[in-house]
């Protein structure tokens, strides 16, 4: 997954989380790398997040794991508290907090930074490989 999007990246961060075992553990570690200001709001997310989720945790199959994990996002309040949380971020802020977890295998998934979101698409060349 290649998000260009720092709160996005975030937000996705945070679900994978709940694809595998010790989420809790890792989501406590997470909220520590926090300002002291941000972790009620991130703690009452998460906090809605879960139950929607838990159900999820009897499922085997990665696409059923993360097809609950999506479906889990269509509840208005979830969205609600992640929209209070997230409109307190910068994007430099959740850039460095997704930095931070994964420089502390927080992360479940490869994290990877790119210094333009735009690296390698060939802009000037409309997307086209050049001749040579």
């Amino acid at each position: 997954m290649r998000l260009f999007n720092p709160v996005q990246a975030l937000q996705a961060l945070v679900t994978r989380q709940l694809a595998t075992p010790g989420w809790s553990q890792r989501l406590t570690r997470l909220e520590a790398l926090m300002a002291e200001t941000l972790r009620a709001d991130f703690r009452k997310f998460v906090l809605a997040l879960v139950p929607r989720v838990l159900r999820c945790q009897s499922l085997t199959d990665p696409m059923d794991i993360r097809w609950a994990l999506e479906d889990a996002w269509r509840d208005p309040p979830l969205q609600k508290r992640w929209t209070r949380f997230a409109q307190q971020l910068t994007p430099e802020l959740a850039e460095a907090l997704v930095q931070r977890a994964a420089n502390k295998r927080l992360s479940p998934v490869r994290v990877q930074r790119h210094a333009a979101p735009t690296d390698g698409w060939a802009l000037e060349r409309q997307g086209f490989r050049s001749a040579s």
